[in-house]
């Protein structure tokens, strides 16, 4: 089972949420909570609540804590307040205030099948098919030559 959590109009650039929430795919929630309480970058606070708001809701829908994982987690942009900032000899620059919409999906590890092969293994997938480098590599040469031949 999937629980959704969204949180929009945080007034962090979307740039700086994705440099930590990167960090938390694929980990268990009791990991990304230890991980997020001694990050030192803002965005942590909202992914926090985040975090912690998908975890209730999982628990109303009676699933454990201990078995939910971070299947997705989407940043995306919010709208840009734009304001003038007073500059010398009536000039006026513009300021962007960016804002993010953040979407995070929690998954039972029950409802995972294969893990996933490359840097980070502790990333699961249910139905997406899995290569390695090498796989990868030879499916390139094999359409090469069908192209050819």
């Amino acid at each position: 089972m999937e629980i959704k959590a969204k949180a929009k109009y945080i007034p962090i650039s979307p740039e700086k949420v994705r440099s930590v929430s990167n960090h938390l795919r694929g980990k268990k929630v009791e990991q990304v909570l230890a991980y997020l309480e001694f990050e030192p970058r803002a965005a942590k606070l909202s992914l926090m609540k985040l975090v912690n708001s998908a975890v209730s809701s999982a628990e109303t829908k009676k699933l454990d804590k201990d078995r939910l994982i971070v299947k997705e987690i989407r940043v995306d942009a919010g709208p840009i307040y734009k304001k003038q900032r007073i500059r010398a000899r009536g000039r006026a620059d513009l300021q962007k205030r960016r804002t993010s919409h953040i979407t995070i999906v929690l998954s039972d590890v029950g409802n995972l099948t294969t893990p996933m092969i490359g840097n980070n293994s502790s990333r699961w997938h249910s139905k997406s098919k899995i290569l390695n480098p090498k796989q990868i590599l030879n499916n390139k040469i094999q359409k090469k030559k069908k192209i050819v031949v």
